[in-house]
């Protein structure tokens, strides 16, 4: 789970001019001096709770702050094209969530600062030098520091699920290929057998269903933005199908 305090201390650095971070009232005067313009691109359709926290970095939407947002809506194909299309408005930050909307946000500008949520792996991906030095224009919270922690949970999950011996794990078409993979090696060496049930265009009745021919008898809900979105309904289709879940 991303810290809210320091995702909103990311941003709020990246927005703040050189010049202003020399003194309180100076920062001050710049703020009322000068609406800044972030930009959100995300793989879903965004986050106003993130947004929201900015309020306790002194920005208010419609004062100091303009918000461009281009959401794709779950299609992922659409990141490219709505990232280019942020560049062009030419925010002082960009604000992208998951892995794909990072790498869209990278190859759209090397000049305007980006602000990662829910990176998976940057340096892995080569999305960032390294955490401690990421260099080029990405600043923010990774997902995890080492691996996809998908291991880990799977572990946790048979302690808390004893009885599983066939879990399902649930991924969004075309994400999520690093955690699957490390998650499938866990639950082999657990004997534990894996399915992967994706949620084609949005269609989580669908990929329940699924799961029913598959004969799970647990779920294993992989890590990415649009799934954590949607997690309520996840959790509530889980329970209508008596069905152990790990978020």
């Amino acid at each position: 789970m991303i810290s809210r305090r320091r995702f909103t201390a990311g941003v709020a650095i990246a927005l703040t001019p050189l010049g202003a971070r020399a003194s309180a009232q100076e920062y001050k005067a710049q703020q009322a001096a000068k609406a800044f313009k972030v930009g959100e691109l995300s793989p879903g359709t965004g986050s106003e709770e993130r947004l929201a926290a900015l309020h306790e970095a002194g920005y208010v939407e419609g004062q100091n702050l303009v918000v461009e947002r281009r959401h794709a809506e779950g299609r992922i194909e659409r990141l490219p094209a709505l990232a280019a299309e942020l560049v062009g408005l030419k925010p002082d930050v960009i604000l992208a969530t998951g892995g794909d909307a990072i790498r869209a946000a990278k190859n759209a500008t090397k000049i305007i600062p980006i602000v990662m949520a829910f990176g998976e792996d940057p340096v892995g991906k080569g999305l960032v030098a390294s955490l401690a030095r990421p260099g080029g224009n990405i600043t923010g919270v990774s997902l995890v520091a080492e691996g996809t922690m998908a291991a880990k949970r799977v572990e946790i999950f048979k302690e808390a699920v004893p009885r599983a011996r066939r879990i399902a794990l649930l991924s969004w078409p075309r994400m999520e290929a690093a955690q699957a993979k490390e998650a499938e090696q866990a639950a082999r060496a657990l004997k534990i057998e894996t399915v992967l049930v994706e949620v084609r265009n949005g269609d989580y009745e669908g990929a329940f269903s699924m799961l029913a021919v598959e004969r799970a008898d647990a779920l294993f809900v992989l890590s990415n933005p649009i799934l954590n979105r949607d997690r309520k309904r996840i959790i509530a289709l889980a329970g209508s199908r008596s069905l152990p879940d790990q978020e």
